[in-house]
């Protein structure tokens, strides 16, 4: 605390002094390790404000406490899949079947599954357990009747542990919409947690600045953007899982027009990253946003980009804008009549807010004349200058970013691939290569054997018809005389033994061409073991799981 005090009463001094023996005894305290030298790096600038921005803690939120003192931040913002699971959320988890875009993987996985399945609380020893042959309700059961817990919301709800800093999050695609309502009606309250929402955006003061949040939680799921789900309000959800609706993309827009300020700087928070959803990308674009921050592709780096580096071109843009536009139109004109008797005044101002938006984004027949889309010259302001950041999993990396004069800058901080499995496999080839020597020299023998034969051979048929030749018949006969009968043995034995190398000669490269065969399925026998451990993973399972996933 003293070693606190001391930075805050040196505002008054030049700012690029950086105090480093104060730097020093603050990195040892928080981190706990006087012998730690990880994060020694880090500077502390003065009057410097420090946001942490992670993804995907997956109810382990004591971590956002130690992320919080490693990097010296004094707000967090979170993008999704926080763990908003209370006591009661286990029973609510259904078994039915969740979409690609919910889990990331082309096999369709069960809600509860998945969360025991990538729950950083639950340990590999009982991951592994749970395995497909485990029902549901086993799993369930073991769950409730054991230490383990698939969040700690109900930990900090109860006030056992508390948050150190201020969080800003929105919620992901695996949580728990009935416990997202309770805090949005005050019935669930956590110190320093707060939920930025369609309905309310922060604003923070900070580095000579003023920040303002907007969220948007949930998957993007086409044809669920039209669905509620068990919600009661504009969020959306069921049984584990929750996902985006048009009525909460309504109400996100009116809430931006309503706190408009053109000195702020605006960060769009969203789960699903907006490089890959046109429809996030023309809402940031309403927005006006000036940074994206979003998850829920769970790479192993996070990524920093602006449209333009990554683009080739703005026709290139505008045609994802079109892609998208007309995915929703499609859905929209399956739904129309039926939505619209069920929409109230204000949910249906909310609705055709969005319609209006999508239609406004360009066609297919738009592209071919650049000059008949209306928006070009906003959107090629956004093609350059809004930045995006997509964030790994907070086990794996996190972003944070620095503000001090007006100035945000940026770190990066990732775990990285596993790239020892390359080494393995080389060493394993040279293991193959020398246990495979011995058959080489066998076969290099073997073909010596029959060419000195063949060379003999040949050396005797060159000796007999030169004696035949010294010989002459001393009366003529009508029968064959005896060298030419020797002749005709002699013949016919070079034929066999001829005949004999060319067998060995055809078994010795049959024997090459199976031995290299076989090196070819070792080869990707040993490539697709190793490649399991590209990612980092706790057990076996885990690794056969994520290569399935990733795959």
């Amino acid at each position: 605390a003293s070693s606190q005090s001391e930075i805050l009463n040196t505002t008054n001094k030049p700012r690029s002094i950086l105090k480093q023996k104060i730097e020093a005894k603050i990195s040892q305290k928080l981190n706990g390790n006087h012998n730690s030298s990880s994060d020694s790096h880090i500077l502390v600038l003065e009057n410097c404000t420090r946001i942490l921005c992670v993804a995907d803690i997956r109810g382990n939120i004591s971590f956002l406490n130690e992320l919080s003192k490693k990097v010296n931040a004094q707000y967090i913002i979170h993008t999704g899949d926080f763990g908003f699971h209370d006591n009661s959320s286990l029973d609510r988890m259904s078994e039915r079947y969740i979409s690609f875009f919910i889990f990331f993987s082309p096999n369709s996985k069960r809600t509860l599954r998945h969360i025991v399945q990538y729950s950083p609380l639950i340990k590999p020893y009982y991951r592994s357990k749970f395995t497909t042959n485990n029902s549901i309700e086993s799993i369930r059961n073991t769950i409730s009747r054991s230490e383990l817990i698939i969040s700690e919301l109900s930990l900090f709800l109860s006030g056992v542990k508390e948050l150190l800093v201020p969080v800003y999050t929105i919620w992901g695609s695996c949580e728990d919409v009935h416990v997202l309502e309770k805090f949005r009606s005050g019935e669930y309250m956590i110190k320093n947690l707060h939920i930025i929402d369609e309905h309310s955006s922060k604003c923070l003061n900070v580095g000579d600045i003023k920040l303002r949040l907007f969220g948007l939680g949930g998957a993007i799921i086409m044809h669920k953007l039209f669905d509620n789900g068990e919600g009661r309000t504009t969020i959306a959800g069921g049984q584990g899982t929750m996902w985006s609706t048009v009525l909460q993309m309504g109400e996100l827009l009116h809430t931006a027009d309503r706190v408009w300020d053109s000195s702020e700087v605006r960060i769009f928070v969203t789960h699903h990253s907006p490089g890959r959803e046109g429809l996030l990308k023309q809402i940031s674009l309403a927005l006006k946003a000036d940074f994206t921050i979003s998850a829920g592709l769970h790479f192993r780096y996070g990524s920093s980009y602006n449209d333009f580096s990554v683009t080739p071109s703005t026709a290139h843009y505008l045609q994802k804008l079109a892609t998208s536009r007309a995915q929703f139109m499609d859905v929209w004109e399956t739904v129309k009549d039926e939505v619209e008797l069920l929409v109230k005044d204000i949910q249906k101002d909310h609705l055709y807010s969005v319609i209006n938006l999508v239609e406004s984004m360009p066609q297919e027949d738009m592209l071919k004349n650049e000059t008949s889309f209306q928006n070009g010259e906003k959107v090629d302001s956004a093609f350059k200058n809004t930045w995006n950041f997509n964030l790994p999993d907070a086990t794996y990396g996190w972003v944070t970013l620095s503000i001090s004069e007006g100035r945000i800058s940026a770190e990066t901080r990732a775990q990285g691939f596993n790239f020892s499995y390359r080494k393995n496999i080389l060493q394993a080839n040279m293991t193959e290569q020398t246990s495979c020597q011995p058959m080489q020299i066998h076969d290099q023998s073997t073909t010596t054997h029959t060419q000195q034969l063949n060379t003999g051979s040949v050396q005797e048929e060159l000796k007999e018809p030169s004696t035949s030749r010294i010989k002459k018949p001393t009366h003529s006969s009508p029968h064959v005389d005896p060298p030419s009968t020797n002749s005709t043995s002699l013949n016919s034995r070079n034929t066999q033994k001829n005949t004999n190398v060319v067998s060995e000669t055809s078994k010795t490269s049959e024997n090459r061409n199976k031995k290299e065969s076989i090196d070819k399925e070792l080869d990707k026998s040993q490539l697709s073991k190793h490649a399991l451990f590209i990612s980092p993973c706790s057990t076996k399972e885990e690794a056969y799981s994520i290569f399935s996933r990733d795959v």
